[in-house]
């Protein structure tokens, strides 16, 4: 089987889009590899989703919050899929990521959104994310 690469896009890339990549790699190793990455990076990775992995035993070394222009570079990984998170309840917009392959975007069910982790720092809902 031929490991899938991935690319989580947020806003911010500081703590959906992080939370993302790192339970990816970890509950999907060895046939996944994830990346994460924001339109507009904040620059920082959030305190509060590093505890969360951390907190469900998953390692938070290496996360840094960065541009998505680094997987438009002709040496950037070649991804296999894209995925998009927004927050329509924040008024964010989700990015639009206009290279290959075309981005999945699915949204959950009212009952099953899950709130930002900034503003809900709960075990119950990285449980919930680890658990998927």
């Amino acid at each position: 089987m031929t490991k899938k690469r991935i690319l989580v896009l947020c806003t911010g890339n500081s703590a959906r889009s992080i939370m993302a990549e790192g339970i990816m790699n970890f509950k999907g190793r060895p046939q996944f590899t994830a990346y994460s990455a924001g339109s507009y990076p904040s620059g920082k990775v959030r305190p509060e989703a590093l505890h969360q992995l951390e907190f469900a035993h998953i390692p938070i070394g290496g996360f840094r919050s960065k541009g998505w222009d680094e997987f438009s570079e002709p040496d950037a990984p070649k991804l296999d899929f894209v995925f998009t998170i927004g927050d329509d309840a924040a008024k964010e917009v989700c990015p639009i990521w206009a290279g290959q392959p075309m981005p999945r975007r699915k949204e959950p069910k009212p009952s099953r959104r899950l709130p930002k982790p900034m503003e809900n720092t709960s075990t119950r809902t990285l449980k919930y994310l680890a658990a998927a």
